[in-house]
């Protein structure tokens, strides 16, 4: 989903929140664009022009297994989008990908310190799985910061980002609220993805609720499992990964 999007819909949600604090609130929806940007997540003005020159940099020295914005686009972190990592994935890989993921951010949110943040992201396998043993960049890359109170709820916007773009139409396919299928975002032309990289209307109010419920567990220091639990359902009927079959 493009970033505009993802700004509305944070900022929407956040609004709901009575008397949070403006810093943790801006720190929210900064993890809230973390996945598309990753450790240039604070540059994110200026990402259309040193993107290029930055990745080419990394490229140049073998260093993309250290990127967590190259991992997060064409490696091994497609579930940041709520989208598989291969083509023809099942959707139960895909998902327990994803909850990983959430148990590994609500792990950042509730534990972090200044050691965790100088940890690498494959030091963490026994959350993470073994997918995660070739990422080298470390937890400050990821999320583009040091500071431990930015850390915490930069974790918390990223897992708002997940859910959100779980029900992004071009990311996977919904039925009823249950997932049908995830999406491979390397099998979708640059074009197609774009055209239909946003939320349905009628699926809008189902999404701020469920990130509401999500955003007041965290905030009160409470896992939020349950609610994934409902929100990345499968349904039965899922299928492998595609493209999407659009056109």
């Amino acid at each position: 989903m493009l970033l505009e999007l993802h700004e509305k819909y944070t900022i929407a949600v956040l609004s709901q929140i009575d008397n949070i604090d403006e810093k943790i609130a801006t720190e929210i929806l900064k993890g809230s664009f973390v996945n598309d940007l990753c450790e240039l997540t604070d540059g994110y003005t200026k990402i259309k022009n040193t993107l290029k020159k930055y990745l080419k940099k990394k490229k140049e020295k073998g260093l993309v297994d250290y990127s967590a914005f190259y991992q997060s686009h064409w490696g091994e972190l497609s579930c940041f989008h709520c989208m598989a990592s291969a083509i023809n994935e099942d959707a139960i890989t895909t998902q327990n990908t994803i909850f990983s993921w959430l148990s590994f951010l609500e792990f950042i949110i509730f534990n972090v310190d200044e050691s965790i943040l100088e940890k690498k992201i494959n030091k963490f396998q026994n959350i993470l799985g073994s997918h995660v043993s070739e990422l080298k960049f470390q937890i400050s890359s990821l999320l583009d910061t040091h500071s431990v109170l930015e850390a915490k709820y930069r974790a918390i916007g990223m897992i708002i980002h997940m859910i959100e773009d779980s029900y992004t139409v071009s990311h996977c396919k919904r039925k009823n609220s249950d997932i049908m299928s995830f999406h491979y975002y390397s099998a979708q032309t640059a074009t197609i993805h774009k055209k239909y990289d946003e939320i349905l209307p009628e699926d809008e109010k189902k999404m701020l609720s469920d990130i509401n419920d999500v955003l007041t567990q965290l905030l009160n220091e409470h896992s939020a499992n349950s609610n994934y639990q409902e929100i990345f359902k499968i349904s039965t009927s899922a299928l492998p990964s595609s493209d999407g079959g659009f056109v």
